[in-house]
Parts: C-alpha cells; structure tokens; sequence
C-alpha cells in the first residue's frame, strides 16, 4: 500500500511540474469572462458550457480565450474576472490560470496518495497502540500451539 501511495503522490508531482513548466515564463492578464457558450447538450448529468473570457495583452490589444472543454459547473459567471496566462508571442494560446484548473488534477494524486500512507500508517501504528492498551493475558506454549495447528 505504501507503494500506491508514493506512486500516486509521485504521478501528482509530475502533474504539477508539468503545468508549472507550462504556465512559467508566460504573460498573465486579468480577463473578463463574457459568455459560458454550451458545449455538449447530450451529456447525461445535463447541459455543459466553455468559458469564453477576454483578456488584454501587454501592448493593450484585445483577445479571446475560448476553452476547449466544457464544464457544468465552470466555476464562473459572466462578468467575473478571471485569470488567463498566455504566449506573448502568441496571445492565442492562452488558459485559465486558477489552481483547480491547473492542479486540481495534481493535488487529488497527492491526497489521494496520502491518504493511502496515513491508512496504511494508522493500521501499523494503531496495532502497536492496541497492543500496548489492551495487552495479551493468556498465552499457550509452544507446544500447544503446535498440537493446535495440527488438529
């Protein structure tokens, strides 16, 4: 179990490394969303929507950021500000900037990965702990518990 966990904090941290590569160096403006376009109508848990946001580059131009994946719940309203990062070289390529949409993926690796440490922790610790509050008061010999695993 342990391995899970470190397997699974380790593929987080590599997800977070990855985006952070991806996001540094770039240019970050604070855009505006305007519309939550649907995205996919057939969805079985309802309707979903992709942020249209736009955002301002260094030299005052206006872009938009149109996301590629729609969400039911996308965590904006029209009119919000919002955070979009971007190539200054090409303000086309462009993404939201907020933790759940670039880590949250990572961070659930790594909770998830935790969890499975202070499980597999709390199951060796809590055995000593039971042990040394409620200790054994009856034992058999050897003997006795050689004929016992022979019956």
């Amino acid at each position: 179990m342990h391995a899970i966990g470190t397997w699974l904090i380790v593929i987080g941290l590599i997800i977070a490394a990855w985006q952070y590569r991806d996001i540094h160096g770039k240019d970050i403006a604070v855009g505006k969303v305007t519309a939550l376009e649907p995205y996919n109508a057939s969805t079985r848990g309802g309707p979903t929507y992709r942020v249209i946001a736009a955002f301002p580059d260094s030299a005052g131009a206006t872009h938009t950021y149109r996301a590629s994946f729609g969400l039911q719940s996308t965590g904006y309203e029209v009119g919000d500000q919002i955070r979009i990062y971007f190539d200054r070289n090409n303000p086309a390529d462009s993404s939201v900037l907020s933790f759940g949409y670039r880590f949250g993926l990572a961070w659930g690796f790594i909770v998830l990965g935790l969890a499975f440490w202070l499980l597999v922790g709390g199951w060796m610790y809590g055995n000593r702990w039971l042990e040394t509050l409620l200790p054994t008061t009856v034992t058999i010999s050897q003997e006795e518990a050689v004929r016992a695993r022979a019956r």
